[in-house]
């Protein structure tokens, strides 16, 4: 069977999973103290997209930028991860949740430091979007807000640190997780596969033919396992979660189609 029979064969578990566990279209309520949860569930159905998108590009043969998302994924995992063994520590998870606060603090500090120069003046009178006494204001606004809830070191968590929540997961991290970031961040090592020899004595560096079309079909079947490995483990473990620590949780989902889909992801190949 080759990759992209595969792909329509997983793609059918995926179907089940939407049904069963993400429940498209139906709505969830989410009682006080399980917050943690929601952020579980959402972060899955963003894995789930994820991983339906890292297969349109490896349909297209476009195994090299399908990589990009595959290490999306692998932050999305080390984050419900985070979560899930993490629960039961209110502190911890308030951090997580307040990450869009500190995010948007840090933001306005950068921004704050292109008041200083000269190109960012000129732009700004030109278009008169920014007002940094409407910065200062809300920046004080945000650090109170955090300081209220504890916060006072405004950084936001680094996925090292969430990745260390789980040894699977912190291996990913200093493995495929680190390797990739020379794909997100246009390593040039990763980008010589766009280029062709015009000649064999003569090195692609100095003459090449530019070639967007190569497909790396050894790239395209790793790719695909672990991108689908990394959906399935997620998956596997968050239930595992719920069956060991929040039992209560099962109710909402039918126990035996559950298990059917543990089983099918288990034994996928």
């Amino acid at each position: 069977m080759n990759t992209n029979e595969k792909i329509i064969e997983f793609k059918d578990i995926m179907n089940s999973v939407e049904r069963e566990f993400i429940k498209e279209g139906q709505p969830i309520i989410i009682t006080s103290g399980y917050d943690y949860f929601r952020e579980v569930h959402t972060l899955f159905c963003r894995l789930h997209n994820l991983l339906e998108s890292v297969f349109v590009l490896l349909e297209a043969n476009m195994a090299e930028e399908a990589q990009i998302l595959y290490r999306t994924m692998l932050n999305n995992q080390m984050v419900t991860f985070f979560l899930i063994n993490n629960y039961n520590d209110s502190k911890k998870v308030e951090e997580y949740l307040l990450q869009p606060l500190i995010g948007r603090v840090n933001y306005l500090k950068n921004i704050k430091k292109f008041f200083e120069k000269e190109w960012f003046k000129k732009l700004n009178e030109a278009n008169g979007n920014i007002d940094q006494s409407d910065i200062d204001s809300e920046l004080r606004k945000l650090e109170k807000e955090l300081k209220e809830h504890g916060i006072t070191n405004i950084r936001n968590t680094s996925v090292a640190k969430y990745s260390k929540s789980d040894l699977i997961t912190e291996g990913m991290y200093v493995t495929d997780y680190h390797e990739l970031s020379k794909v997100e961040h246009a390593d040039p090592s990763f980008t010589q596969i766009y280029r062709e020899k015009v000649l064999e004595d003569i090195d692609a560096s100095m003459a090449y033919i530019p070639n967007i079309s190569k497909s790396n079909i050894a790239l395209k079947n790793k790719i695909f396992q672990q991108s689908r490995n990394c959906y399935s483990y997620t998956f596997i473990n968050i239930f595992k979660h719920i069956t060991s620590e929040q039992k209560h949780l099962m109710q909402n989902y039918k126990e035996d189609k559950i298990e059917k889909l543990i089983i099918k992801l288990h034994q996928f190949n």
